[in-house]
C-alpha cells in the first residue's frame, strides 16, 4: 500500500512539473509576441510620418521653410526636424543629379537612441 501511495505521489509531482514548464513556454512566448508587437507598431508608425514628410516637401516643392510651417518642426543647418512622440523625423535636401529633379531624403529616428527606424527617398520635378 506504501509503495502504491508513493507511485501516485510521483505522478503527481510529475504532471505538476509538466504543466510548469508549459506555463514558462507560454509565458515566454507571450512575451516575445508582445515586443514584436510593440516594434511592429512603431515601425508604422515610422512608415506613416515619413509618408506624411514626403508628401509634405513634395507639396513644397523642396521649400523646409514651407515644410516647416506645415509640419511644425525645426530648421536647423539645412535639416528640418520634426518630433513626434518617440520618433524624430530627419529631411534633408539631396542632389539628384538630374536637372530639373529634386530630391530629399527622409529618415525617421527614435528618440531616445537615434537608431534609424525607417527612411524614404521621394523626389519632384522642378518648375522653371
Amino acid at each position: 500500500m506504501k509503495n502504491r501511495a508513493a507511485l501516485v505521489l510521483m505522478e503527481q509531482l510529475v504532471v505538476v512539473l509538466v504543466f510548469a514548464l508549459a506555463a514558462a513556454l507560454c509565458l515566454l512566448a507571450f512575451a516575445h509576441s508582445h515586443r514584436i508587437s510593440t516594434e511592429t507598431e512603431l515601425r508604422d508608425r515610422a512608415v506613416d510620418l515619413a509618408v506624411t514628410g514626403c508628401e509634405t516637401v513634395k507639396a513644397c516643392r523642396g521649400d523646409l521653410e514651407a515644410a516647416e510651417k506645415a509640419l511644425g518642426g525645426q530648421l536647423r543647418e539645412g535639416i528640418l526636424l520634426v518630433n513626434r512622440q518617440d520618433l524624430q523625423m530627419e529631411i534633408r535636401i539631396s542632389d539628384a543629379g538630374i536637372p530639373l529633379l529634386g530630391q530629399a531624403e527622409v529618415r525617421i529616428l527614435r528618440n531616445h537612441t537615434g537608431e534609424c527606424v525607417y527612411s524614404l527617398t521621394v523626389s519632384w520635378q522642378e518648375v522653371s
